[in-house]
């Protein structure tokens, strides 16, 4: 357990470096340690700190089963944090997103979200106008994402809402 205190906690890749490399470390630490699976999770979730305890989170809420295998687990966290180390694979990354089977709307919007704001990062304050349209790209890869037939639906609930609107204003119109 000495060794386990060195292992520092994992916030981020600016705070906290490579994800690949601090797993390589708390993995070292818990195959000396010879724990079994369900301490490891333990472990590696007391090292989370932020969206990486909040992702560890989501999974144990998405599937509590596969949250129980440790290897399942790191898994998934490699698949959030490492795979996307370069800028232009998080470019890629964002504009290959799918949404996984089973996955539910707001899991996949997050990971929308997160995506595109690693992909193309703002460092200081942007306009009202810059921001829209940064909204309009991101909902644009959701809807891209997303099966045909739910494209097919939500592109005919969107043409029935602006109908209803039209007609709103047609009447203030005519009101006056």
């Amino acid at each position: 357990m000495t060794l386990f205190s060195n292992v520092g906690i994992y916030v981020d890749h600016d705070r906290s470096g490579r994800f690949d490399d601090w797993l390589a470390h708390l993995e070292s630490v818990l195959v000396l340690g010879d724990f079994e699976e369900s301490r490891k999770i333990i472990l590696l979730r007391s090292k989370l700190y932020g969206e990486a305890a909040d992702e560890f989170d989501n999974l144990k809420l998405e599937n509590p089963i596969s949250a129980q295998i440790y290897v399942r687990v790191k898994e998934r966290l490699i698949k959030l944090f490492h795979s996307t180390e370069t800028r232009s694979k998080q470019s890629v990354e964002f504009h290959n997103m799918q949404r996984e089977p089973e996955e539910n709307m707001r899991r996949y919007a997050n990971r929308i979200r997160k995506a595109f704001h690693l992909a193309y990062p703002i460092k200081s304050t942007i306009d009202k106008a810059t921001a829209f349209s940064r909204e309009q790209i991101m909902m644009g890869r959701f809807l891209e994402g997303l099966s045909f037939d739910v494209q097919t639906r939500l592109k005919k609930a969107e043409m029935t809402a602006m109908a209803v609107e039209e007609a709103q204003v047609r009447s203030r119109l005519n009101a006056f």
